[in-house]
């Protein structure tokens, strides 16, 4: 009885937290970013240090990247910028990954000090390339919680 309770509380606290990390998304204020070099490069390099593989890149919006698990001669990296959005001091950067299984994930990193954190991570089956449309994937519940970046 006692781990069934821990595990209702665990996620209830994680719905929590994942609603009010994504409750900025809502924000009229927000900046949105659709290329690499409009984001801060110290939260890009974040991100990346949390991938989980050992292909570190990240390619810009429309550039090429490996969408299967059929590498070409080109060598371009499985991660692709989809979308990004800065609220205040917490990033979200929507990437479409490649390789075995494609997928998309959404990303928040939280500034705090000088150092990034993860505050969310999820994967959705689709991108979704502008922010209404990631909006409402969000409120459908499209994304599922993952640490597999």
């Amino acid at each position: 009885m006692p781990r069934v309770a821990i595990f209702a509380v665990a996620t209830l606290c994680a719905a929590s937290v994942r609603g009010s990390v994504l409750d900025s998304l809502s924000r009229n204020d927000l900046r949105i970013a659709t290329r690499l070099r409009e984001i801060d490069p110290s939260a890009v390099d974040a991100l990346k240090r949390h991938f989980s593989d050992d292909d570190r890149r990240l390619a810009d919006r429309g550039a090429g990247f490996e969408g299967t698990d059929a590498i070409g001669p080109e060598n371009f990296p499985q991660r692709r910028l989809v979308l990004a959005a800065r609220a205040g001091d917490t990033w979200f950067i929507h990437y479409e990954h490649g390789g075995r299984g494609y997928h998309s994930h959404l990303v928040a990193l939280t500034r705090s000090d000088h150092s990034w954190r993860l505050a969310y991570a999820a994967t959705a089956f689709y991108t979704y390339d502008t922010l209404p449309k990631l909006r409402a994937a969000i409120r459908k519940r499209k994304f599922d919680n993952t640490y597999d970046l």
